[in-house]
């Protein structure tokens, strides 16, 4: 099943490994909240770019379909063990901050997202926090708009109906020391009903 989100999402990832070559070591989504678990995974895939989808606002009003100018946030993360410098500027062994920034500005405005729209620069924030000192990362997040429409659904009471039941397993699980933490991961498949 698929939606814009869905679709927005990776067509800006598949973009900006396009725009960046083999120069990043990761580009990759994440949530919309930046919290000490996104941080890490940040430091751990430098440098990088990690896409997030952070909301939108409703546009226009009095639209036939419910449309929004959606915020998308591409966080530029780089890290050096030395001086922050380097991190914001680069050097010989890795593109800096700066650099990124730069490409990502220049390589999706006004980039058309099929079916959707062209992306709308909206601007630079420094993320810096004692934290991302701490860790040696620089970390600035550059923003676009986007505008988004939802189609109608087509049949209200079965659209989205092909989706098989959610069978759910719940289990609360502790990190034990020595395992780096990493929350554990489980899968388990439940005989259907």
């Amino acid at each position: 099943m698929s939606d814009i989100l869905t679709d927005a999402e990776a067509w800006l990832v598949a973009r900006v490994k396009t725009l960046f070559g083999s120069t990043l070591r990761q580009v990759d989504s994440l949530p919309a909240t930046l919290d000490a678990n996104s941080l890490k995974r940040i430091t751990s895939g430098t440098p990088g770019v990690f896409v997030i989808f952070t909301g939108g606002k409703p546009q226009p009003a009095g639209a036939t379909n419910a449309a929004m100018s959606g915020r998308w946030v591409f966080i530029a993360a780089t890290s050096h063990a030395g001086k922050e410098a380097p991190r914001r500027h680069g050097d010989t062994q890795q593109i800096g901050t700066y650099a990124i920034v730069a490409r990502l500005c220049r390589g999706l405005h006004g980039q058309v997202v099929p079916g959707l729209g062209s992306l709308q620069f909206a601007g630079i924030s420094n993320l810096f926090q004692d934290s991302t000192d701490l860790e040696g990362v620089s970390v600035y997040g550059v923003d676009f708009d986007l505008p988004m429409e939802f189609d109608p659904l087509d049949d209200p009471a079965t659209d989205g109906h092909s989706l098989d039941n959610f069978l759910r397993y719940r289990d609360t699980v502790e990190p034990t020391e020595g395992d780096g933490g990493n929350p554990p991961k489980d899968s388990v498949d439940l005989p259907a009903p």
